[in-house]
């Protein structure tokens, strides 16, 4: 765990001071692999164990050394240690940190004393305060990601109530709906009832209208009847008269005519009469 929250200061460090370096190697300095030792393949390197380092030798590496998942190197007088062996960047560690037995390897190789324990005390400050800016950074991830629940739980929770109000305006609109189309139905069938009413109330009135239709038609065709006799009595009344009338007035024309030759023959009578005086006065005496 002290090794893993190391790795963001080292890395900070690195990228910050540059006082780490990258070291590459091509070839194998003229060995293939030790011949001591089991080996094991850890990512694309070759490890073989150093039973007296109590390390990892990587093959094709001189002078590297692996352990509790880091890359250890002896640099200058300083210990140095990478996350990989081949392009990564080599950061400075306090001592205290290299495995022992690695450490009391190249212990007669520090060099000036008292400048490395100055180094190492300046390297303990840093990663001191490496190790309070991991904590504080661990602690702000720490709060950052409660935050990030607490408005995961807060959304969530939102979710839910939002949920169950659409769920529960759903349930409302659904029985609003339910109750429309109950009522829709009532009323449908309430309309249906009432057009059956009328429709019944229409053919009885229909069959009303035609009995009263054809009890006034039989009234008017007995009155017509009553009628026609009245005019044809009328007309036999009047025909008669008529007939009556014509008779008086050829009685009266004959009669008239009869006096007219009775007045005429008079007249003839009287005028042959006249006639005959006036013959007989001319043809009297002669004196």
């Amino acid at each position: 765990m002290r090794a893993q929250s190391m790795l963001l200061p080292i890395a900070l460090t690195a990228l910050v001071g540059g006082v780490g370096c990258v070291s590459s190697y091509a070839g194998d300095y003229g060995y293939d692999r030790p011949i001591y030792g089991s080996a094991y393949d850890y990512g694309d390197y070759q490890h073989v164990y150093n039973a007296g380092l109590g390390v990892y030798t990587v093959v094709g590496y001189p002078n590297v050394y692996f352990h509790d998942g880091w890359y250890w190197r002896h640099y200058h007088g300083h210990w140095q240690r990478c996350a990989r062996p081949y392009g990564g960047t080599w950061s400075h560690i306090a001592p205290h940190y290299v495995p022992r037995r690695l450490h009391s390897h190249y212990g007669g190789h520090h060099g000036n004393r008292g400048h490395h324990d100055r180094v190492d005390r300046r390297h303990d400050r840093r990663d001191w305060r490496h190790d309070r800016q991991d904590r504080r950074h661990e602690a702000r991830h720490d709060r950052r990601d409660a935050r990030r629940d607490h408005r995961d739980e807060h959304r969530e929770a939102r979710h839910e109530r939002r949920d169950h109000r659409q769920e529960a305006r759903h349930e409302r609109r659904d029985h609003r709906q339910d109750v429309r189309h109950e009522r829709r139905d009532e009323r449908r069938d309430d309309r249906h009832a009432r057009q059956e009413d009328r429709r019944h109330d229409r053919h009885e009135r229909a069959v009303s209208r035609r009995d009263h239709h054809d009890q006034r038609r039989d009234v008017k065709h007995e009155r017509r009847e009553v009628r026609h006799e009245r005019r044809d009595h009328r007309q036999d009344v009047r025909q008669d008269r008529r007939d009556q009338r014509h008779e008086v007035r050829h009685e009266r024309r004959d009669a008239r005519r009869e006096h007219r030759a009775d007045h005429r023959a008079q007249k003839h009578e009287r005028r042959e009469e006249r006639k005959q005086q006036r013959h007989e006065g001319l043809a009297g005496p002669v004196h």
